[in-house]
């Protein structure tokens, strides 16, 4: 008899917020903050925030929800062993932001555990978030089985958590407002028992 099972699965956990319109309005604001502050560089693509750096009081509030979020989220898919085992922080949150007609690169995150994307400003053909596989599975798996790119369409206050060593980016985008995503990553250290 034989059994198949997942060895080291890629877990990605999507969702949305449902925010009342006084909030929406704060984080609206507090991203003509962070693009007015000095925090702010334009690149090739669009602008970005310098990582790490203090944001507005709404995107911090959203960064802290979003952490709390993942916590709950990570922790019952893996069977209640997150909590027990380690602590969760969120390190170098920046909002990106990427003009019409442009792309945000493939990038990974090392030394990260996951990221978050939460789309802040879109529309439905805002930049959508793909995630490449570019290890050895590309040659091995077929592509019907398994595909080598995942995307994730963009609306607004929609998140996704994915693990940070999955090659990711954000699409061309094909609207006439910037897609702008707040951008956070989390990291673990164990937990010292007293």
């Amino acid at each position: 008899m034989s059994k198949t099972y997942p060895i080291f699965p890629e877990l990605i956990i999507e969702g949305e917020l449902s925010l009342d319109t006084s909030i929406t309005k704060r984080i609206r604001a507090g991203v003509l903050d962070a693009k007015n502050s000095g925090s702010a560089a334009k690149t090739n693509f669009g602008w970005m925030t310098d990582k790490g750096l203090p944001q507005e009081e709404a995107i911090k509030n959203l960064q802290i929800l979003l952490g709390n979020m993942f916590v709950d989220e990570i922790d019952k898919a893996l069977n209640g062993n997150v909590k027990k085992q380690v602590e969760v922080n969120i390190i170098e949150p920046n909002v990106i932001a990427v003009a019409p007609g442009h792309v945000y690169p493939v990038n990974i995150d090392r030394d990260r555990w996951y990221n978050c994307i939460l789309w802040l400003q879109t529309t439905n053909k805002g930049s959508m978030l793909y995630q490449e596989n570019f290890g050895a599975k590309l040659q091995s798996t077929p592509p019907l089985l398994q595909p080598h790119t995942n995307y994730i369409k963009p609306k607004l206050f929609r998140y996704a958590f994915f693990p940070a060593h999955i090659p990711w980016g954000l699409s061309p985008n094909q609207s006439a407002v910037e897609t702008i995503v707040l951008n956070q990553s989390f990291v673990t250290k164990p937990k010292v028992s007293k």
